[in-house]
């Protein structure tokens, strides 16, 4: 279905309305209407048929519209019965009453906490029982990208309707695109009788970290520049870079290119960055109003982040110059928090890894702040209330290994 201006600003209507929507029976319209207008006519000529702006294919508020037109019906009756993935509408059960079943658990991704700075994430899972057999116990599968699945196991008691809350745990993974699978493996002891809802699968991105503290900056708007802006942020949330406002280049759906916007910047090693950028018509910058694009590169070309094809915003983060993170096989579970704090950061670390030897603060720019020998538990609480507002990075040591942690003080 092609809305009833057929998605161009002409007025032509020719034997088979191929220049509009495909719809003898819609006056032929110029463009959207908005509200409830009464009597509006954007294609005048000829005179006296206004624009359908009860029809449902106009951008008019949801109380005034209650039309589709026989042509319009014809449209999608021909499409249900003639297109094969929406012929599958036609023999489907979306409609029908749920089968229930007894043992049926229901997996669910709550939130996957990706470490906005780091290689790692900690999983929150949500439990709930759909069945009409109280569950008991649950066996629940977790891997990255498919690879090297684990287990683990909730215990409890959950009649219909109520859910538990299951922690993975932190995990650590590469930088670039992944996915975090998690199923069910079995309930009660047996297995699911539903299989529809034991799996669940959501792609998240570690950061990449890059060597140069020099980068470079591109912006190319499309036709309407006034509809962009951005900012760069670092970890701590700060606003180190922003555009907006740019002159109007275009007059209606055609014009010429904006401007090209480029920027060195040098940022401090040791942090992360986010670059946002937004478009108030909701259209990105490429590629049906111009060829727009953003670009963040290294001197010697590679690219950290690029895009232009969103709708309203669009998030990138990368890291630069990160303190490297080894691999501590002496203490594998171990994280701080509060994080961000406001004065005691705390580290746990799990009781049979035992407490590590000594750890060192840096701050963004990799001086060291605190370094100290730990002894007891006690040392592993650590005031922050003198330190400046910003990122910082914990190196903690046992064994002649280390790890490295990353909090945020404000």
């Amino acid at each position: 279905m092609y809305h009833i201006w057929g998605d161009n600003n002409n007025c032509i209507v020719d034997a088979t309305d191929s220049q509009q929507d495909f719809c003898l029976d819609t006056p032929a319209a110029a463009n959207e209407n908005y509200g409830c207008p009464i009597g509006v006519d954007s294609c005048p000529t000829p005179a006296g048929i206004p624009d359908m702006v009860q029809n449902y294919m106009d951008y008019t508020n949801d109380a005034c519209m209650n039309i589709f037109t026989q042509n319009q019906k014809t449209r999608m009756l021909a499409v249900l019965n003639s297109f094969p993935r929406r012929l599958q509408l036609l023999t489907s059960n979306g409609c029908q009453p749920l089968e229930t079943f007894g043992l049926d658990g229901n997996i669910g991704i709550t939130n996957l906490n990706v470490s906005p700075c780091g290689t790692t994430l900690s999983p929150v899972l949500s439990f709930e029982n759909v069945g009409t057999t109280t569950l008991t116990s649950a066996v629940i599968s977790y891997s990255i990208d498919g690879n090297n699945p684990q287990t683990i196991s909730w215990s409890g008691s959950l009649t219909t309707g109520q859910s538990a809350t299951i922690n993975v745990g932190t995990l650590s993974t590469t930088s670039g695109p992944h996915t975090f699978n998690v199923s069910i493996v079995s309930v009660n002891g047996q297995a699911d009788q539903n299989s529809f809802n034991n799996t669940r699968n959501q792609a998240f991105t570690i950061v990449s970290n890059f060597s140069s503290n020099i980068v470079n900056f591109r912006l190319q708007l499309d036709f309407f520049g006034e509809e962009t802006s951005w900012t760069l942020k670092n970890g701590a949330g700060t606003t180190l870079y922003s555009g907006g406002n740019y002159p109007v280049t275009t007059t209606g759906n055609t014009g010429v290119m904006g401007a090209l916007i480029q920027a060195s910047w040098n940022l401090p090693s040791n942090d992360c960055y986010t670059f946002t950028i937004n478009d108030s018509y909701s259209d990105g910058i490429c590629c049906q109003y111009g060829a727009g694009y953003y670009d963040i590169k290294t001197p010697s070309g590679e690219v950290i982040i690029s895009g232009g094809t969103f709708t309203n915003t669009e998030s990138k983060s990368f890291a630069i110059n990160l303190l490297s993170v080894g691999e501590v096989t002496a203490f594998e579970e171990m994280y701080v928090y509060p994080n961000p704090t406001n004065d005691l950061l705390n580290v746990f670390v799990s009781a049979e890894n035992g407490l590590p030897e000594s750890y060192i603060i840096y701050n963004a720019l990799g001086q060291v702040v605190a370094n100290r020998s730990i002894h007891s538990s006690v040392d592993l609480s650590i005031s922050t209330a003198n330190y400046s507002n910003g990122v910082y990075f914990i190196k903690l040591t046992k064994d002649n290994q280390s790890k490295t942690l990353r909090f945020i003080k404000n």
